[in-house]
């Protein structure tokens, strides 16, 4: 009895070496190719493949005499990618501005706006986000001008545009705009890719498990 249970101990543990010698070969070369993968490449660049996700944060403001500034931010779902994605879709964003109407003074609100219904939850009440909503919000209840009413669409564009996926692209420096409005659009890719040599180790591993792996575990079973 006793050598049975002897003789089934010494199989498991065999077992359990021959994992953990094969597991530790591939963590630690995966992290040794990560790390070339790294080094390798432009700080700015991003491997193809990794868990990515999408980061917005935009701002504008009047560009002639600032009578307002909006601010939208928003987050993508992060998700496993194999070839980099040129954009993002966004769920939601959030959203803050202030303004300064001759009439009404100074005002100022924040919310949240679910896309692409455009429904939004806000300081100022909730419902449908329209353009001329937006528009009442930055430019209050003074006389409009054809082309202040045509920067307010172009900044609502914006937020429209963050829910299909065709803000512009990601990148590391921000977007500046000038014209229609004063403003910039700071839109990145964060995550954590995966280093084209991390796939190549992971080939090379397997190359070694099947050819090589054999020949250790007869080894191991040669040691008595």
């Amino acid at each position: 009895m006793f050598p049975s249970y002897t003789n089934s101990f010494r199989a498991a543990a065999k077992v359990l070496l021959f994992g953990t010698i094969a597991l530790a070969l591939l963590a630690l070369g995966c992290v040794v190719a990560q790390f070339l993968s790294f080094v390798t490449r432009h700080r700015y660049d991003l491997p193809n493949s990794g868990y990515y996700y999408g980061s917005v944060n935009a701002n504008f403001s009047d560009p002639d005499n600032y009578r307002y500034s909006f601010r939208f931010q928003g987050k993508s779902e992060p998700h496993w990618q194999w070839v980099h994605s040129p954009n993002f879709v966004y769920p939601s964003l959030q959203f803050s501005w202030h303004s300064n109407d001759r009439q009404a003074g100074r005002t100022e609100g924040s919310g949240t706006l679910k896309l692409p219904s455009l429904a939004y939850e806000s300081s100022h009440g909730a419902g449908i986000l329209t353009s001329e909503v937006l528009a009442q919000w930055l430019l209050g209840s003074a006389q409009r001008t054809p082309r202040a009413e045509w920067r307010v669409d172009v900044i609502y564009s914006f937020m429209e545009a963050a829910g299909r996926g065709d803000l512009p692209p990601p990148r590391h420096h921000p977007h500046h705009f000038r014209e229609p409005v004063d403003g910039h659009i700071q839109h990145a890719v964060l995550g954590l890719g995966v280093g084209v040599f991390v796939y190549i180790w992971s080939c090379i591993w397997l190359f070694l498990l099947v050819f090589y792996g054999p020949r250790l575990w007869r080894r191991l079973n040669g040691a008595q």
